[in-house]
């Protein structure tokens, strides 16, 4: 994997993850979806939130540049925290877009992968 790909994957995987963290707190729920959400779509968003966390992490972690890896996945986490706060604060009803915007940019990215 390119240090390019490996960059772009790990922003796709962190973008919906710190997406789904923000929504399962009822608060931006509220602003986003307008209804309140149950305390079972919470939980399942704080615990798919976490996962894709812990697999960017891991992906950080095992590709061959290791060290420069994990320093990009810290440096994407303050920027997605940042545009995500942007988002929730001007418009929270694009939230949702962000999420399948920055998971589609992955998807590209590990396809483009598989087929070189």
């Amino acid at each position: 994997m390119t240090p390019l790909t490996t960059f772009i994957t790990l922003a796709g995987l962190t973008g919906p993850a710190l997406c789904f963290l923000a929504l399962a707190m009822p608060r931006h729920n509220l602003a986003v979806f307008v209804t309140q959400s149950s305390p079972m779509r919470g939980q399942t968003l704080r615990l798919s939130g976490w996962f894709l966390l812990a697999a960017s992490l891991l992906l950080a972690v095992t590709v061959s540049d290791g060290g420069v890896s994990l320093v990009s996945w810290f440096v994407l986490l303050a920027v997605q925290a940042f545009a995500i706060t942007m988002i929730l604060t001007y418009a929270p009803r694009l939230i949702p877009w962000w999420a399948g915007l920055t998971t589609v940019i992955a998807l590209v990215a590990a396809a483009q992968t598989a087929l070189v």
